[in-house]
C-alpha cells in the first residue's frame, strides 16, 4: 500500500489563486446516501426539492488531487444531487480541503464554502482516508475497496448551484471523466462531527473514479433564487 501524506497548506498571506477554469487530475472514492429530508441541518438544505419518498440524496466523497492549477491537494464533501441525468445537478453543502489557495479560490471563483482540514489518504487494495478539523477533532474517516469497473458517459458534465452571500445562486459548469467502478465501503462520522447528519442516511452505493481528469469552472454565472 502506498501512503500519501497530507501536503502542507501554504502560509496564509499566500492564497493568490489562478483564473478558472481549472484543470485537475487524481482519483476520487464516495458513497452516495438516501437522508431523510427533516434529517439536514435548516441552514445546509439546498434549493432543490425534496424527493417523492421525503429522502435526499447525498453523495460523500473523498478526492486525492495530484495535479491542479493550484497544486496537488486532499478534499472531503458532502454534496446534494438534485439531478442524475446529464447534465447532474447538484450542491456543494459542506467541504474542506488541505489548501488554502484551493479554499480561496473555490469560494471566490464558484461559491463553494471550502473551509481548511488535516487529511490522510493511503490508496493501495483497499484506499483508507480521514479528515480532522483544526481543533484535531475527526470530520470522518472513510475505507474502500474497489470490486468492479462500470460504465459512465465521459466527460460527464456537472452543474453546480451553490446559494451565495448576496442571495441567489451561482451555477458552474465542471467536466469529470475517468475510470469509474463500484466496490464496498465504510464512513465513519462521529457524533461531534460537522456532518453528523450523515449517521442518519442509509447508503446506496459506493463508487469510485480513477485516472480521474476533471475541469473546474469552464462557465459560471449569478441566477435567480428561483432557477
Amino acid at each position: 500500500m502506498t501512503t500519501e501524506r497530507p501536503h502542507p497548506a501554504p502560509p496564509p498571506p499566500q492564497t493568490a489563486y489562478p483564473p478558472a477554469p481549472w484543470r485537475l487530475t487524481g482519483r476520487m472514492y464516495g458513497t452516495a446516501l438516501r437522508l431523510p429530508a427533516d434529517a439536514l441541518p435548516r441552514e445546509l438544505r439546498p434549493p432543490a426539492p425534496v424527493g417523492r419518498d421525503g429522502t435526499r440524496l447525498l453523495v460523500a466523497a473523498w478526492v486525492s488531487y495530484d495535479t491542479s492549477s493550484v497544486g496537488p491537494y486532499r478534499e472531503f464533501m458532502v454534496c446534494s444531487v438534485a439531478r442524475l441525468r446529464p447534465p447532474v445537478r447538484g450542491t456543494v453543502l459542506k467541504i474542506w480541503v488541505d489548501s488554502r489557495i484551493s479554499q480561496a479560490g473555490g469560494r471566490a471563483l464558484w461559491s463553494i464554502p471550502k473551509e481548511l482540514a488535516d487529511f490522510t489518504f493511503a490508496a493501495g487494495s483497499t484506499v483508507e482516508a480521514s479528515a480532522s478539523g483544526d481543533d484535531g477533532r475527526l470530520i470522518a474517516r472513510y475505507t474502500f475497496v474497489p470490486a468492479r469497473r462500470i460504465g459512465l458517459p465521459a466527460p460527464l458534465p456537472l452543474h453546480v448551484l451553490q446559494p451565495t452571500d448576496r442571495g441567489g445562486l451561482r451555477r458552474s459548469l465542471f467536466l469529470l471523466a475517468g475510470r469509474p467502478g463500484t466496490g464496498s465501503a465504510t464512513l465513519t462520522v462521529p457524533e461531534d462531527s460537522p456532518v453528523a447528519f450523515l449517521r442518519q442516511a442509509r447508503p446506496v452505493c459506493h463508487i469510485s473514479l480513477t485516472r480521474m481528469r476533471a475541469l473546474v469552472g469552464l462557465r459560471s454565472r449569478l441566477l435567480d433564487a428561483g432557477r
